[in-house]
């Protein structure tokens, strides 16, 4: 995304080294800062950034507000993620209803919650392990009465176990 901007990462990479950001802090130019030409610039560094960002990202972060009731500083990561699994074949609007509707959302990292619920989605089905290996199914009985004179006519016919 930033790829047409390199000039706008490389300041956003200074910024964040210049200040002491650490690496686990995923806001983009971390916490606010109180010195009024560092806000500024802050400031501007954000401005600039969601400036670049395509007009579907600024469509999801309209749609996540509107079900979060309103934005928090984690709102343009969760847009971006879902215009990506939305282009990557996922029906992402589904997904954030679901996400939005289960369950009441939190008053505060309310996008936070939302993406986690909607990578909980993504995530396989973990089932006990009797049951991640099928269905289970008995044993056919096999009689000298079920016409098949006690014999399996499948267990060792060619192509299955070979």
């Amino acid at each position: 995304m930033l790829d047409k901007d390199r000039g706008l990462y490389d300041e956003i990479r200074l910024w964040r080294a210049a200040t002491g950001i650490p690496d686990d802090d995923r806001r983009l130019t971390g916490k606010p800062t109180n010195t009024p030409g560092a806000a500024a610039y802050q400031r501007s560094l954000r401005r600039r950034y969601e400036a670049a960002l395509p007009d579907s990202v600024h469509t999801w972060a309209e749609k996540i507000a509107t079900y979060a009731g309103g934005r928090d500083e984690h709102t343009l990561d969760l847009a971006r993620f879902l215009d990506r699994l939305d282009r990557d074949g996922h029906n992402a609007a589904a997904m954030l209803h679901r996400a939005a509707s289960t369950r009441p959302l939190p008053a505060e990292r309310t996008s936070e919650a939302l993406g986690y619920r909607i990578q909980q989605q993504l995530r396989p089905a973990i089932f006990p392990p009797d049951l991640a290996r099928g269905p289970l199914r008995p044993e056919p009985e096999i009689s000298p009465s079920s016409g098949l004179g006690g014999r399996d006519p499948y267990r060792n016919s060619p192509g299955i176990g070979m």
